[in-house]
């Protein structure tokens, strides 16, 4: 293979601007494409040091601060500046000063002013540094290339001339970049209004969940969006973008609702991977789990909150979550945003649609609208006939009307035991194991001030005995004597009548008090046994208060007696079944030790009057006499479920009369 060496000086030249030309069309399709910014300075500084030989470059572009910081370099190691501050102080004036004029310069080795604020070249390269441009924000850096030492002048002004040229088609290529980007804010701006179009369109819950996740998956640029809305007993999943139906009992499902309601319970948001070694234990054992599930780089939990100028941002309550998946990539800085403008407007709609949804009205119209369509048209047809044949058929089939009721099952004899007085059991004689007669002692108590009153009146009665023995004495003996007159025997006969008066009184005491004694003695007013269990243990040598029931006793041999308790919004129905079928109203009813027999049995009478019951639940008394020989096993107290038969009535009526009474008294009233 024969190789065209050229010889000549002038064809070396030509050889050289053909490679230029080509770097030059290589940097000028470069900036017509669609590369990043960072790969453009990286091809442009490597082609241009190609192109001038030279020994090295870098590109500097302002940030936002309005500082010089370092995009990219070739060979910078290799052309050191100076280790003295002041050296690269004056290095980076003489870049700020091409910024600041937007000239491009060729800088002399070793050139500059001296002086602290010199803007000069410290190194031994001689500087290349051009300004680059934007059209609309003018210098936004600049370009300096490390020159060898030693070319012509005309080659340096080349040289500065290339450099330039490179430069402006930069300056092309952030004007196409710039043309891009607003191309693009067009494009996201349009999907952004398409997004509040479809999220805004529906006030229906569902379509509006919808709405979100696909509008709003497109709207972000994710992966996948979900829509979650919380619940009493946690979060639930609305919407998945993507998909129309998903399985509310899949595993994934179940950790993704777990993991919502964990971060809403928290009160803050997730972003993985950022900042999940810091999650605290609730969150990040559920994010764990859905993680392994769902298989995401980057999970985003955002919460949407209550908006209400009376709270802050911290004490909103949450209305829903959106839920940003990314399965190939991960976060940047417009997904960010992206996601915030997607959360502002998806609050509102997703709100709107809470609010619609809880009105009755709008529920029960988009129900309607359902069933008369004219696809669903013979099913409704089906429908409505199935509920008239059952409005029929509750309306006309007779069934039993019982009300039900509880009670139990006790003695028709029995009496309650009371103290008559304060005092304290001394004597015990009743036992709740024994028969016990009418007038058999129960109980004797003791009353200390009773009996230190007892011996006082006792005390005096007899001190005014001997008074009254010593008066009548000398009235006896002045009689014999006559030494005194007959004033003295006067005197003696007064002083009688008056011992006598209160010797009276003190009898009349005594037998008060005598009589109260024998009240401390409890008899028993009825032949039965002792109801109260362990008596001995609850009475014994305990004191009591006048009024205080001791003990109840029952004749459980005679006559028993089924009360049951009503409650005051079901007697009307017992009374009026009464009025209808007199004294034949019959009472079904089982006891709690016996569920699997079934006892019946007549109505004795209803009381006249309403009482609380034990739960302050007004109640009317029902008594239902029982026939011994039908209910072998009678146990005082036994707990009864009964049911009184009040006739026949609709089957639509027993069933629902509790709902038509409620109406009755509560909507209608």
């Amino acid at each position: 293979m024969t190789v065209d060496v050229p010889h000549s000086d002038h064809e070396i030249a030509d050889a050289s601007w053909r490679q230029i030309e080509n770097l030059v069309d290589e940097i000028a399709s470069l900036a017509k494409s669609d590369v990043s910014r960072a790969e453009f300075h990286a091809t442009l500084l490597d082609r241009l040091v190609v192109a001038l030989a030279a020994a090295g470059g870098a590109i500097w572009m302002l940030d936002r601060e309005g500082q010089l910081a370092l995009e990219y370099q070739v060979n910078l190691s290799r052309t050191p500046l100076s280790e003295r501050p002041t050296d690269h102080q004056s290095h980076h004036r003489l870049l700020r000063l091409a910024v600041d004029k937007g000239e491009s310069k060729l800088v002399p080795p070793q050139s500059g002013p001296a002086g602290e604020n010199a803007v000069s070249n410290p190194t031994d390269f001689l500087l290349l540094v051009c300004p680059l441009f934007e059209e609309q924000a003018g210098p936004v850096g600049v370009v300096e290339v490390f020159q060898r030492t030693g070319t012509a002048p005309a080659a340096q002004q080349g040289a500065l001339r290339l450099l330039a040229s490179f430069c402006e088609l930069a300056t092309d290529f952030y004007g196409r970049g710039q043309l891009r980007h607003l191309q693009s804010r067009e494009e996201l701006r349009n999907r952004f209004d398409e997004f509040s179009k479809q999220v805004h369109q529906s006030l229906d819950l569902d379509r509006t969940a919808y709405a979100i996740a696909n509008e709003g998956r497109r709207f972000i640029g994710c992966g996948r969006l979900s829509v979650l809305v919380p619940r009493r007993s946690g979060c639930r999943l609305l919407a998945v973008g993507g998909t129309d139906r998903f399985e509310r009992r899949a595993n994934v499902v179940r950790q993704l609702e777990r993991l919502v309601s964990a971060v809403l319970a928290a009160e803050m948001s997730l972003f993985f991977p950022n900042g999940s070694e810091k999650l605290p234990p609730q969150i990040k054992e559920p994010l764990r789990s859905y993680l392994d599930e769902s298989h995401a780089r980057l999970l985003v939990v955002a919460p949407l909150k209550e908006d209400s100028e009376e709270s802050t941002s911290n004490d909103r309550s949450s209305i829903g979550a959106l839920v940003i998946e990314q399965f190939d990539a991960g976060p940047d800085e417009q997904m960010r945003n992206r996601i915030e403008a997607a959360c502002q407007h998806s609050r509102l709609a997703l709100r709107n649609a809470l609010e619609h949804r809880k009105l009755p009205i709008p529920r029960v119209v988009r129900q309607a609208g359902w069933f008369l369509r004219l696809q669903q048209l013979p099913r409704t047809v089906m429908v409505l006939l199935a509920i008239a044949a059952v409005v029929a058929g509750m309306v006309l089939v007779p069934a039993d009307f019982e009300i039900e009721a509880e009670g139990r099952l006790q003695p028709k004899l029995r009496r309650d035991i009371f103290a008559p007085r304060d005092g304290v059991v001394t004597e015990l004689l009743a036992d709740d194991e024994k028969h016990v007669h009418a007038g058999q002692r129960l109980v004797v108590l003791r009353d200390p001030q009773l009996d230190l009153e007892f011996k006082q009146v006792w005390g005096d009665m007899q001190t005014a005995r001997k008074r009254l023995s010593a008066v009548q004495a000398r009235r006896v003996e002045s009689n014999v004597t006559n030494s005194d007159g007959p004033a003295r025997p006067n005197q003696f006969s007064a002083e009688e009548s008056e011992i006598k008066e209160l010797l009276k009184s003190f009898e009349q005491q005594y037998e008060i008090l005598k009589q109260q004694q024998d009240e401390l003695t409890v008899r028993s007013p009825i032949d039965g046994h002792v109801l109260t269990w362990n008596v001995q243990q609850l009475l014994k040598t305990r004191p009591v208060r006048s009024g205080q029931i001791l003990m109840r006793m029952a004749d459980p041999k005679g006559p028993w007696v089924l009360e049951l308790l009503v409650a005051d919004d079901r007697i009307g129905h017992v009374l009026q079944a009464q009025r209808e079928l007199g004294n034949n109203l019959r009472v079904s009813f089982l006891l709690a030790t016996e569920p699997d027999v079934t006892y019946e049995e007549l109505i004795d009478k209803i009381a006249m009057s309403t009482e609380p019951d034990a739960e302050n639940n007004p109640t009317v008394r029902v008594h239902v006499n029982i026939d011994r020989s039908k209910v072998p096993h009678l146990r005082p107290g036994a707990t009864v479920a009964a049911r009184i038969h009040c006739g026949r009535r609709s089957i639509g009526y027993v069933w629902l009369h509790e709902l038509f009474e409620a109406v009755q008294t509560r909507l209608l009233f």
